[in-house]
């Protein structure tokens, strides 16, 4: 395929440089005529020669990404880039749905739109599926000592009255709107009580580090006390989560068909550097299934 393309460029750069010396022979072009001539079929053979080459590459491109797509193991990003892979591989569930991470709100914040349609989907397999789903998260101290925790390592200082805090309140001022929107538009969905009043998004959901903390506690409770009652749900205590809690989650569906899992950094907040990845390969998760499995063994 690559020397085709060659053959093309070249035939393409006779096509137009073999009637310029015919031109420099012709009496009737002075020389500044013939070496306008000349570069305006040099510019239009460049100009063709490129567009193949563009689309040359556009179909390498293409191929690479369809051959990474194809590996049994492959990386799908840092949170929350990740987060519609999960949502892909809930949807694909049949049998079996086995969750382990953080919260039950996992990017409920970071990534609200993605998060309302995982939400939904595990909702759908709830009710409507014949999907049995075992579910393991941090309990309610947990989750708070997490969520205080990325605060606290983001700011030195836990303080509403800080220009550090205002500068959060800046930068997460789109995440706020989509929460807010979540929380007005499925609020009756999540059992999810919308303030009265106040001024904006920001205002309601994180005025201050604590009305961020309670923000996020409220919308994990809601989305526990939504879930279904056949729905097998285990809440481990951990008094400090990012350093006692498990150093994988994972999202396994039908057994061993398929896994989205996450490294948890050993030191960090536990969030920003969540790196996600994808694998089919069954021995990978069979691993995967038995950290899940001791969880059950040591309770």
């Amino acid at each position: 395929m690559l020397h085709r393309d060659n053959t093309r460029a070249y035939i393409i750069l006779l096509v137009f440089a073999i009637p310029v010396p015919v031109i420099w022979l012709s009496h009737h072009f002075d020389v500044n005529r013939m070496l306008g001539v000349e570069a305006v079929a040099l510019a239009v053979a460049a100009v063709l020669i490129a567009i193949l080459h563009t689309n040359k590459l556009e179909g390498v491109a293409d191929d690479l990404h369809d051959v990474s797509r194809s590996l049994p193991t492959r990386t799908v990003g840092v949170f929350p880039s990740y987060l519609p892979e999960v949502v892909e591989l809930v949807g694909r569930a049949t049998k079996s749905l086995t969750i382990l991470c953080d919260t039950p709100a996992h990017g409920a914040f970071s990534n609200t739109d993605t998060f309302t349609e995982y939400w939904m989907k595990l909702r759908h397999l709830m009710v409507d599926g014949d999907v049995s789903i075992k579910c393991t998260f941090f309990d309610n101290g947990g989750r708070e000592a997490l969520h205080r925790a990325q605060i606290e390592e983001d700011f030195e200082v836990w303080d509403a009255r800080s220009d550090k805090w205002d500068a959060w309140k800046v930068r997460n001022c789109a995440n706020c709107k989509a929460f807010d929107r979540l929380a007005r538009d499925r609020g009756s969905a999540f059992k999810l009580q919308v303030p009265e009043g106040g001024g904006g998004p920001t205002d309601t959901w994180a005025d201050t580090p604590k009305a961020y903390v309670e923000s996020m506690m409220a919308i994990n409770e809601a989305v526990l006390s939504s879930f279904d009652g056949s729905t097998k749900v285990e809440e481990l205590e951990f008094k400090e989560p990012l350093r006692e809690g498990p150093s994988v989650y994972f999202w396994l569906r039908d057994d061993d068909q398929e896994a989205v899992f996450v490294i948890v950094p050993v030191r960090g907040i536990g969030v920003r550097d969540l790196a996600g990845f994808h694998t089919r390969e069954p021995e990978l998760i069979r691993a995967l299934g038995t950290v899940y499995a001791h969880r059950e063994e040591g309770r």
